[in-house]
């Protein structure tokens, strides 16, 4: 007697951690598959389970390589002895104009010293360009960052460009790329594991916790849960084609419970705006959170809901502009597959504005990648 209900207690029981994992992974599936871009998750949970979307693929880092930074100058730095308060002199040379330095605005003719806990702060928090290449300049270059992550472990991931590498050459934005697994799995070890002393590992988690980029990438549907969210984020510009390069955010969540979980969420080639590529954050964000809370899932948007025709519109034009551009034989200009249904309250403008083309005997070649296939009046492609 005691072996069978040993034996049911095995097959009723043991399924449903993999069960449960495979469940949020065909959530999450199911939702990105959606999306007019390429999209990365990671999700560990609690340190044992694991998720990922897409983590075949490399994604841009943008400024969510600033925690990286952050903990091969914090691991350096007491090596060597130097607490945090240590000073550095910046000048006017260190501020240049072209990017994003709330340091710069607020001190622009430089020449004063600041202590690396400040430029830390500006780095992780408002995501300052200026004060991270100091960092990089002045303690630990891109390449000992690099060196320092994939002596963690953490291989999936390349550093080599600076903020300035990026701005001077857009194409550089792709230098510095990692694995969403390998993201998580680096937030993962920070959070868990003594990879450095006690008042640098505080330090740099007070500081993401009290991150104000991104407020509706990640943590707007924590917002009233009682979790706190340590994070950072990181977003490009556009690139010729009109596409949005990377947006990204990646963090751990404190619950009230005293769980935790890690999630790191990468975008590259977004068709859509700013705000609606951020919204696909945040819906990957209430996902993983309703299911590691038990909560009902959130409904699951159709391909119309996830762009408005506004949006679908704005990004049929940039399609269309670009294979005019790159392709001097007529185009067709039926709507790409997965914004089909978005697009048809505004269907008859988009024939009045750009006629479609009827099938060639010889059809163009298509400007993006080859293999893709003319299906039904257009270029069946994913984006």
């Amino acid at each position: 007697m005691f072996r069978f209900f040993l034996v049911l207690a095995l097959v009723l029981f043991q399924p449903l951690a993999p069960r449960a994992e495979t469940d949020l992974k065909r959530q999450l599936e199911t939702l990105t598959a959606k999306m007019p871009a390429t999209v990365g998750v990671a999700v560990i949970i609690d340190g044992t389970e694991t998720v990922t979307v897409n983590n075949d693929q490399r994604f841009p880092l943008m400024s969510v390589f600033k925690f990286h930074q952050a903990l091969a100058l914090a691991d350096r730095m007491a090596a060597q002895g130097m607490p945090l308060e240590t000073e550095i002199w910046v000048t006017k040379r260190d501020l240049p104009q072209n990017t994003w330095s709330p340091l710069r605005d607020a001190r622009p003719e430089g020449n004063f010293a600041i202590p690396v806990e400040e430029l830390l702060r500006l780095t992780l928090q408002e995501s300052d360009n200026n004060a991270c290449d100091i960092l990089f300049d002045r303690i630990c270059s891109v390449k000992d960052t690099e060196a320092y992550i994939h002596g963690l472990g953490i291989r999936d991931c390349a550093i080599s460009a600076t903020e300035a590498d990026m701005h001077a050459d857009l194409t550089r934005c792709r230098d510095n790329w990692t694995t969403p697994l390998a993201m998580a799995r680096l937030l993962e070890r920070f959070l868990t594991e003594n990879i450095l002393p006690a008042a640098q590992h505080d330090f740099i988690k007070a500081t993401m916790i009290g991150c104000t980029t991104g407020a509706n990438r990640l943590a707007r549907p924590l917002a009233g849960t009682g979790a706190s969210l340590g994070h950072k984020t990181g977003t490009s510009d556009r690139d010729p084609d009109g596409r949005l390069m990377a947006l990204n955010d990646a963090g751990f969540v404190l619950l009230p419970d005293g769980r935790h979980y890690v999630i790191a969420v990468f975008i590259k080639d977004s068709w859509a705006s700013d705000a609606e590529t951020e919204a696909m954050i945040a819906e990957i964000s209430s996902c993983v959170y309703r299911h590691i809370n038990s909560l009902p899932p959130c409904p699951q948007r159709s391909a119309d809901q996830l762009a408005s025709p506004e949006i679908s519109k704005l990004i049929f034009s940039r399609i269309i502009n670009t294979l005019r551009e790159k392709s001097r034989r007529p185009v067709p200009c039926s709507p790409h597959p997965l914004l089909t249904k978005s697009l048809s309250p505004v269907r008859l403008a988009m024939k009045s504005t750009y006629p479609c083309v009827k099938k060639p005997a010889n059809p163009p070649p298509h400007p993006f990648a080859a293999g893709r296939a003319w299906h039904h009046g257009f270029w069946a492609t994913t984006l």
